[in-house]
This record gives C-alpha cells, sequence and structure tokens, in this order.
C-alpha cells in the first residue's frame, strides 16, 4: 500500500470510527441519564477532571515520540514503556493518597475511593501509548478504529447494566476503566511486539525532553477544557456541575462529527504550503468549517429543550438553558480547533502555548465571576470570554498568519447571518405555532425546517461562495457529489 492510500485509509477509518463512537457515546449517556440522578454524573465528572488534567504528564509526547523515532528499536520503546509507567504510577500515589483526601473535604463524600480507582486508568493508558504507537507507525488505524469502537460498545453496555442494578457511582466508573482495559487489552492481542527488561539513559532522557517540549501546550489544553468545570465542582458542587457538563455534551459530539475530521489534515497541509499561502488557506478552511457547523450548532441551540426532554428526560431540563447559551460560542470554537494545528503546521509552537495560556486565564476569570449565579450564567460567561479570547489573540496572530479580523469576519459572514437567520425563524415558528406539540414532533418539524431555511440562505446569498469551496475542494470530492456542488453553486468550469 501507497503512503498516499495509506494516510487515506487512515482518515476513513478515524473518521467512520469517530462516528459511531460519538452516536453510541451519546446513546449509553441518554439511558445513563435515566437511571442516574444528576448528583452521580457530578461527582464522577468531578473525579475525572483530575485524572484528564494529570494525565497529561504520564504519556504527553511520549508516543509521538516512538512513532516519529527512525529507525525503530526495542531498547528505545521498551525504556519509553518503562518511563511511561514509572510517571504514571507516581501520578497515582498522588492521586490516591494525597489529591483524593483533599477533595473529600470539600464535600464530596467517599470520592477517595472513586478517584483512587479511576486513578488506574493512568497506569493502563501508560502502557497502551507505548503499544498503540506501534499501530500509528504502521497506519494501522483499522485496528484502533475497531477496538475503540469495541471498548466503548462493551463498556457502554456494563455501565447500563450496573446502572439499572442501582451501582451508582460506580457504574460510570466501571464504564471508563472497562473501557481503557478492553480498548488495551485488544491492543495488546494486535501488536507482536513485545517489551525487553532493559532501560537506557540516554533515550530515556531523549523521551523525556521530547515529551516536555509537547506537555506544556497538551496540559493547557486539558485544563482550559476542565477549568469551568472545575470551579463549578468546588463553588456550585455536584449537581451545578452535573447539569453543566450535560448541557456541553451534545456539543462536543458535534464537535467531535463535524469539526474534528476537517482538522486532522490541517496539520500536514500547512507544513507544506509556502507561505504566501498561508491567509488563503487559512480562511478557505475557516469558511468550509462555518458552513456546516455553524448551523448546526446555532441550530441546536434553538432546539435545545427539544434535544434535552428527549435524550436525557425532565430531570434534566435545567441544561437545555446551558446548551442554548453555549452553542453561540461555535465561532470562536471554528476559530480554535483551525489555529491550532495551524500553528503547529508553520512551526509556531510557542505562540501556541501562549493562545493556550490565554485560554485558561480568561475561562478561569469567567467562571470565577460567574459561578455564584449558576450553571446557566457559567456558560453564558463562557460564551462572552471566548470571544473575548478571540480578540485577544487575531492581532497576535495576524503577526505570523497575516490573518486580521476583518477578513475573518468577512469569510465566515455568509454562513453565520444564514445560520442566525435560520435560528429566529425557528424561534418564531415554535412560539407562535407548535409550542403545544410533544418534544419529538417539534424537534422533527424544526430539524426538517433549519435545513431547508438555510439552504434557501445560502442558495440566494452564497453562491459565489460555494463556487470558491467547489473549486477548492471539488476534486477531492466524489465525482456525483463534486457535479451537485458545481449546480449549486452555478460554477461552470471547476
Amino acid at each position: 500500500m501507497t503512503l498516499r492510500q495509506s494516510l487515506i485509509s487512515s482518515t476513513f477509518w478515524l473518521s467512520v470510527g469517530n462516528a459511531l463512537n460519538q452516536i453510541f457515546s451519546i446513546v449509553v449517556f441518554a439511558i445513563l441519564s435515566r437511571l442516574m440522578e444528576p448528583m452521580e454524573f457530578g461527582i464522577v465528572a468531578f473525579a475525572v477532571i483530575f485524572i484528564d488534567v494529570t494525565g497529561v504528564v504520564a504519556w504527553a509526547g511520549v508516543g509521538d515520540a516512538i512513532v516519529r523515532r527512525d529507525p525503530m528499536d526495542d531498547v528505545f520503546s521498551s525504556t519509553a514503556l518503562w518511563v511511561n509507567i514509572f510517571l504514571a504510577t507516581v501520578l497515582f500515589a498522588f492521586l490516591s493518597v494525597v489529591l483524593a483526601p483533599g477533595v473529600e473535604r470539600l464535600g464530596y463524600e467517599d470520592i477517595q475511593p472513586v478517584i483512587t480507582v479511576l486513578a488506574l486508568m493512568l497506569i493502563i493508558n501508560s502502557c497502551d501509548t507505548v503499544f498503540s504507537a506501534t499501530l500509528r507507525r504502521d497506519f494501522s488505524y483499522r485496528t484502533i478504529a475497531i477496538r475503540g469502537m469495541l471498548s466503548n460498545f462493551v463498556s457502554g453496555l456494563l455501565s447500563i447494566c450496573l446502572a439499572s442494578a442501582g451501582a451508582g457511582v460506580w457504574a460510570l466508573v466501571a464504564q471508563r476503566v472497562f473501557a481503557v482495559a478492553i480498548q488495551f487489552t485488544v491492543t495488546l492481542t494486535a501488536v507482536k511486539w513485545r517489551p525487553k527488561l532493559v532501560f537506557n539513559k540516554h533515550y530515556a532522557r531523549e523521551i523525556l525532553t521530547f515529551a516536555i517540549s509537547v506537555m506544556g501546550a497538551q496540559f493547557l489544553n486539558q485544563l482550559n477544557g476542565h477549568v469551568t468545570g472545575m470551579i463549578l465542582g468546588v463553588f456550585a458542587g455536584p449537581t451545578a456541575l452535573a447539569i453543566y457538563r450535560t448541557g456541553s455534551r451534545f456539543l462536543s459530539s458535534l464537535t467531535q462529527l463535524i469539526i474534528v475530521p476537517i482538522q486532522q489534515p490541517v496539520l500536514s497541509a500547512f507544513a507544506s504550503l509556502p507561505r504566501e499561502k498561508w491567509p488563503e488557506a487559512f480562511l478557505r478552511i475557516v469558511q468550509t468549517t462555518a458552513l456546516i457547523a455553524f448551523p448546526a450548532y446555532l441550530g441546536a441551540s434553538v432546539i435545545s429543550p427539544e434535544i434535552t426532554a428527549i435524550l436525557f428526560g425532565p430531570k434534566w431540563a435545567a441544561s437545555a438553558t446551558v446548551m442554548a447559551l453555549l452553542a453561540p460560542m461555535i465561532g470562536a470554537t471554528v476559530f480554535d480547533f483551525i489555529l491550532a494545528p495551524t500553528l503547529i503546521g508553520i512551526g509556531r509552537g510557542k505562540l501556541l502555548l501562549f493562545i493556550s495560556g490565554v485560554s485558561v486565564l480568561v475561562s478561569a476569570t469567567m467562571a470565577l465571576a460567574t459561578v455564584k449565579y449558576g450553571p446557566d450564567i457559567v456558560a453564558l460567561g463562557q460564551t462572552l470570554g471566548a470571544y473575548i479570547r478571540i480578540l485577544i489573540v487575531i492581532p497576535i496572530a495576524r503577526q505570523v498568519t497575516g490573518i486580521g479580523f476583518w477578513s475573518l469576519l468577512k469569510s465566515i459572514f455568509v454562513p453565520l447571518t444564514a445560520s442566525f437567520m435560520m435560528a429566529a425563524c425557528l424561534y418564531g415558528v415554535r412560539a407562535l405555532w407548535i409550542s403545544e406539540l410533544t418534544p419529538a414532533y417539534r424537534l422533527v418539524i424544526l430539524g426538517g425546517l433549519g435545513i431547508v431555511i438555510y439552504g434557501l440562505f445560502i442558495l440566494m446569498f452564497g453562491r459565489k461562495m460555494l463556487g470558491n469551496l467547489t473549486s477548492g475542494i471539488g476534486p477531492l470530492l466524489p465525482g456525483r457529489l463534486h457535479r451537485i456542488l458545481v449546480s449549486l453553486s452555478g460554477t461552470r468550469k471547476v
């Protein structure tokens, strides 16, 4: 198989695996949300924050160090495994002995054993990281996708059975621990390599040096994703945290389904582009992402009461407001997700580290300022904070990307305007004509109507934009889809 064929196959399996995992995760979460109480979700969510944030120290960069090493040798891989296990074991002891008792003093009764058991994931993942790197080197993304789907499916069914039996928080704990255990078991079966009882100090220094170089940005990204939940958990309690997390859960799945597949090839693309083409390429990618993501997110904002009622049930009604207030953050989300791999691709990792630090600072400040007013106001604060951060970041990023605020706004103006007009129409339809219908009927009507309204706005005001996008990405699309886009955009020759 050629390199091009390997890349196409890898992208396909990553996309398929990601999509199926997200869909199944939402289904499992919806079932569990009806079997368990918000407080139980909040306790586990608070414990997971510390596992995710500290976990970066255990495996950040080690897998990449193995993938990028050429030629590969057993001593290097074995040394990486022992380094990883040592770091994970130290973190396990810290979380179990030092941090968990401190968290209990915040009012989280019986959370210490939850953190201790969840911390086992650090050790399992530290082993899996090294073995998975072998799969990545060999472009075995089919195996990676299958193991993810299998672990997600089995652990999800297990958690549902345990929740039905009244296991409470341990249903969620078991789901996470068994997921990583199953994933590692499949990896161990698929990989022929086995570690040796050797340790090379020179290799260990090389691995740690590389890991530290990428750890900062990954740690800040994890912290930025969790700092709001951490502040909510400390000052507002587990129930408020669960309401906020549930409100953001559906939006996170949209991000994984829509934005992440577009984000994946950006790093490689910018690494191979000449500097003068960076601005045009960046704006084209942002525009393509906005065309799909804006209506999905703003549509979700409108129909958040219906989504919450159908998926999660009446006890999670407060999460609908959180979802509605977080969804308009999509403009900043698209910019962030495309900017990060762009800066890495053009060799500006230090600037990305600075931007990640700004993101953490803004998110934490807005969360601290709004936490006493409840999760819905925290959500509003995070959306406002995201755009404050963008206003800070754009002038800085412009120095290396050549992209200013107005050129960015111009690139997304059509999908942004069409999405807001669609949202306004849907709000009006629900308020005037269908407010008395059941949530399921409202969801079907508003969802279908939203697609029609957005499509009409794009055809009326965005044909030139569609033509530009078609000329750029058309050759990469299947022939029939390419011809449909040409027809819609009015482009005669692409």
